[in-house]
């Protein structure tokens, strides 16, 4: 089976869209459509990266059809500590940026995130690390 994607988004309306094509067995072309809305991101503000299964990443629902979105946290002083041009839910409590040795485990806390979105708007807020 082969994939074909076209993500096409209007500024205007702040509206997506992502076309599909699947090419199956047969060779016949089956075409979908998903439709989304600027304002459909949607943040989890609680992660437990302890290894056990549940709560282990930020997620942020529907990053996938906002490609390039860049996330930045902060610790309470300010300190970037991730950094990352093109997220997509991987962040696990661990700095990537800043003064931090890069993969440390951050400590258990309060941290402030920005994601800056492919319609260039800012979400910011804040995350609660708790191991």
């Amino acid at each position: 089976m082969r994939y074909l994607f076209t993500f096409v988004l209007c500024l205007a309306t702040s509206t997506g869209f992502i076309y599909g094509q699947t090419v199956d067995e047969e060779d016949s072309i089956v075409v979908t459509e998903t439709s989304f809305y600027a304002d459909s991101l949607r943040f989890y503000d609680f992660i437990s990266p302890n290894d056990d299964g549940h709560n282990e990443f930020f997620v942020i629902d529907n990053i996938q059809y906002f490609p390039n979105s860049t996330l930045l946290v902060y610790n309470i002083w300010g300190d970037l500590v991730y950094s990352n041009p093109n997220y997509q839910n991987e962040f696990y409590g661990r700095s990537n940026a800043g003064m931090v040795l890069i993969g440390q485990k951050l400590p258990d806390g309060v941290y402030y995130y920005t994601l800056i979105d492919t319609l260039n708007r800012k979400h910011s807020g804040k995350l609660t690390i708790k191991r």
